[in-house]
């Protein structure tokens, strides 16, 4: 969105917003380590193993911070830089010393601490939904691991036969009782 009755220090404000509610999967997946073109990958049983081995997708380190830039505090009148950090699923602010006014860094444009504070639970939401859409590749890889060494069902209409499962275990072993 790129309103044209924005300074700079709003349009800023409107990008970490942007960025921080963008939940979409592909997303998603840059902070991911391991995903694959397709998911989950192909697994097959070949002589006694399962190709290819079980990897788990992982967060990458950039994941654990966020960098808000410039932040403005009205009561103390001072401009500090400050970064989000998560370290052992608490979640942190790191403030240090501003960085220098820059036209080309977007960054140095500094937002008010009102705003700022407002995107630490929108970061908060974004950092659970990497971990859910981590577990959730992390579970369909491991489901798909151990598909090729389960027994064939045969259904009818997507319900288990049991006539159908007799049926095809005797003509397994060639008896017809």
């Amino acid at each position: 969105m790129d309103n044209p009755h924005f300074n700079r220090a709003m349009k800023r404000a409107q990008s970490i917003k942007d960025e921080l509610t963008n939940l979409e999967p592909d997303h998603l997946s840059s902070f991911l380590e391991g995903i694959c073109e397709i998911e989950p990958p192909k697994y097959r049983h070949v002589n006694g193993k399962i190709q290819p081995e079980l990897v788990m997708v992982k967060r990458k380190d950039n994941t654990f911070t966020y960098d808000l830039g410039n932040i403005y505090y009205n009561e103390l009148d001072m401009i500090q830089h400050v970064e989000l950090w998560i370290v052992n699923g608490a979640f942190r602010v790191r403030r240090s010393e501003e960085l220098p006014r820059d036209e080309g860094n977007f960054l140095s444009i500094p937002i008010y601490r009102f705003i700022a504070q407002d995107m630490v639970s929108l970061y908060k939401v974004k950092h659970q939904r990497i971990s859910e859409y981590m577990d959730y590749i992390n579970d369909r890889r491991r489901m798909a691991y151990n598909l090729p060494i389960q027994k064939v069902r045969l259904s009818v209409n997507g319900k288990v036969s049991p006539i159908m499962f007799f049926h095809s275990s005797t003509w397994s072993n060639g008896s017809s009782t």
